[in-house]
């Protein structure tokens, strides 16, 4: 007989509650939706409390350094997000980049270099 843990049955889904900081959250709120696949490393934790009806809880957190899709099903292209310096002033109603007198050219420059994918670097 197999030993699947303390309290839990064969085939029993674990649900874990995943923490993603700073630059990795934004990256990640911007990249994946809902049911994708991912593999995720970090930290692995887990509490314990008991309820007020004195049933003995369990819950496992990750703290993750570093997430990215599982390759298995399918293929993932990779985009360096821009630096904050290099993005251009915007109005956030509009979308309309806010010129300062001189910075046309660098923002148009800016904007062709998106248009042509040079922000495109390799993954690995």
């Amino acid at each position: 007989m197999s030993d699947h843990g303390a309290g839990q049955r064969a085939g029993q889904t674990e649900f874990i509650t995943v923490f993603a900081r700073r630059a990795l959250a934004r990256n990640l709120l911007s990249s994946v939706k809902k049911g994708n696949p991912l593999v995720v490393t970090g930290r692995l934790g887990s509490s314990e409390w008991e309820t007020e009806g004195g049933v003995i809880r369990h819950s496992l957190t990750l703290q993750a350094e570093a997430i990215g899709p599982d390759l298995t099903f399918g293929t993932a292209t990779f985009l360096r997000p821009l630096k904050e310096d290099d993005v251009p002033d915007h109005d956030p109603q509009t979308g309309e980049v806010q010129g300062s007198g001189g910075d046309e050219e660098e923002e148009s420059s800016l904007a062709a270099a998106q248009s042509e994918g040079a922000e495109l670097e390799p993954a690995f």
